[in-house]
This record gives C-alpha cells, structure tokens and sequence, in this order.
C-alpha cells in the first residue's frame, strides 16, 4: 500500500519475496525511490494516484533479483477511506512463474504432438512403399 504522498505504508511477505525488496527498506520510504528501475509500476501507481482508477492487465512484466527474473502481472486500485475519500494506492503484484512454466510445457508438448503425427504418417508411407 502507498499513502498520497507515494510512501509505501504495508509491503506483505509475498511482495517482498516477488520483488526482493524488505519491508524494512520499503515501509516508509518513497514507492518511487524504491522501484525507480521498475517504469511500468511506476506509471502505474502514478496513474491511479492522479486518476482513483484501477489498473490492471500488464502482464509482461519482470522482477529482477540479481540473476533470478520473475514474471509478474501488477493491478493497482485506490484506497478509500470508510468516508470514500481517496487515502493511498494498493498494488497488487502476482508471481507467473508457474503459469509460464505450465506454458512452456504445453507448447512443448504440442510440438512432440506434431512431431508424433509426423512420424507416424511417415512410416504409414514406408510402409506403404514397401507393400508394392
């Protein structure tokens, strides 16, 4: 969560595994200072602070940590007092790792898929040729 004045109030645990930043460098330091590499959530952030609209859909965007980059999708939404006053930004980072690993799978195996197909209407031919 970021306040009005782009200061990070609440970091969960998740989001400091996702991004590798600590709650404790994070929480009360500005949100813009400590994502500065990071353009996408930046305007993000940003757009929804000026505007108090949800933003959501990126889904092509990276965390780098050192060697290691996770694929993330971000939505940020307004944070509103019980008054509905606008008081803050909520971002929401999810991890897609495992959507991308389950991906990568898929299209492997739809290419051992056409591989198979191929190889089985070769030897329908072979064997074809071989019965004349």
């Amino acid at each position: 969560m970021i306040d009005n004045e782009g200061t990070v109030t609440l970091m969960n645990p998740a989001a400091e595994e996702i991004t590798g930043v600590s709650r404790r460098q994070a929480q009360g330091n500005f949100f813009e200072s400590i994502f500065r590499g990071e353009g996408f959530l930046l305007e993000m952030v940003k757009k929804t602070s000026a505007t108090g609209m949800t933003i959501s859909d990126y889904e092509n965007l990276v965390f780098k940590k050192g060697l290691h980059v996770t694929p993330v999708s971000a939505t940020t939404s307004p944070l509103l007092s019980a008054n509905g006053e606008r008081i803050g930004t909520i971002l929401v980072v999810r991890d897609l790792t495992n959507i991308r690993e389950l991906e990568d799978a898929v299209r492997q195996a739809d290419r051992l898929s056409a591989l198979g197909a191929l190889a089985a209407g070769l030897a329908h031919e072979i064997k074809t040729l071989s019965a004349a």
